[in-house]
């Protein structure tokens, strides 16, 4: 009778144990796919900040260029 009762203990307790761990498992597995995620979206963010001002600055330094070149023509033909 003692033995059937500590085999069930030591059955409910490997059961105990195997839930924790998977529970862990499964939090830390959640936590490192939301932190790569973030990574991710931080990386996208930035990189799309750093096309646009290349984009803004490539644009401004044509329309530099054009006035420039529009006011040397005029300056030059009066």
């Amino acid at each position: 009778m003692q033995q059937q009762q500590q085999q069930q203990q030591q059955q409910l307790l490997l059961v105990v144990v195997v839930v924790v761990v998977v529970v862990v498992v499964v939090v830390v597995v959640v936590v490192v796919v939301v932190v790569v995620v973030e990574v991710v979206v931080v990386v996208v963010v930035v990189v799309v900040v750093v096309v646009v001002v290349v984009v803004v600055v490539v644009v401004v330094v044509v329309v530099v260029v054009v006035v420039v070149v529009v006011v040397v023509v005029v300056v030059v033909i009066v």
